[in-house]
């Protein structure tokens, strides 16, 4: 493993992201998701060129020839990797697929078959079932939270969330939350009336 200094490959390239990062900034024009993908596309960048500095590392000392089909990684299986990361990173916000698409350089068309074959769902369908995975887990966190409030975390209008919520998990949030509260009240904690 390579300690140290590393040279950058590409150093034009580098620094035209921090350029573009700092235009942005300076101006004050660039809104949360414009930045937030410089950032990311800065981040991908910067780990591509460690992984080929490894992969070169990792080449020469061990002197083994590598054909080219393994040297090379599918660049789908990456795209896909960094849409699925992009998505867990921003599900709360505003984000659609077509941005995931845009920051890893697909159409959504194209983005949208490569879920389908990874996951047998739709990228849409994929950021839809994390929030509500996401929305699940903190009401059953926050058991006095409002179905409002859990549809405001994960970035959903309140009866969207409930509809795709029952469609998900067979019933309402606002009967989990009502559960939760039964259960609460049967410990002897004090009922909570929610509200959306």
């Amino acid at each position: 493993m390579h300690e140290g200094p590393r040279a950058l490959t590409d150093f034009e390239q580098f620094w035209s992201r921090m350029a573009d990062l700092w235009h942005g900034l300076d101006d004050g024009k660039s809104g949360i998701w414009d930045t937030s993908l410089i950032v990311y596309q800065f981040i991908l960048d910067i780990a591509r060129s460690v992984s080929t500095q490894e992969r070169a590392d990792l080449s020469e000392t061990s002197r083994i020839s590598v054909t080219s089909n393994q040297r090379e990684s599918d660049p789908g299986s990456e795209a896909f990797t960094r849409a699925v990361a992009l998505i867990h990173a921003h599900y709360q916000d505003d984000l659609l697929l077509k941005h995931v698409a845009e920051a890893v350089g697909y159409s959504v068309q194209h983005l949208n078959r490569l879920f389908h074959q990874r996951q047998g769902v739709t990228g849409h369908q994929y950021m839809q079932r994390l929030r509500l995975q996401k929305a699940s887990e903190w009401l059953d966190k926050h058991p006095r939270a409002s179905v409002r409030e859990a549809a405001e975390m994960v970035g959903m209008e309140v009866n969207y969330f409930i509809r795709m919520f029952k469609r998900e998990f067979g019933e309402t949030p606002g009967k989990g939350i009502r559960q939760r509260n039964q259960f609460s009240a049967e410990k002897g904690e004090p009922d909570v009336t929610t509200t959306l």
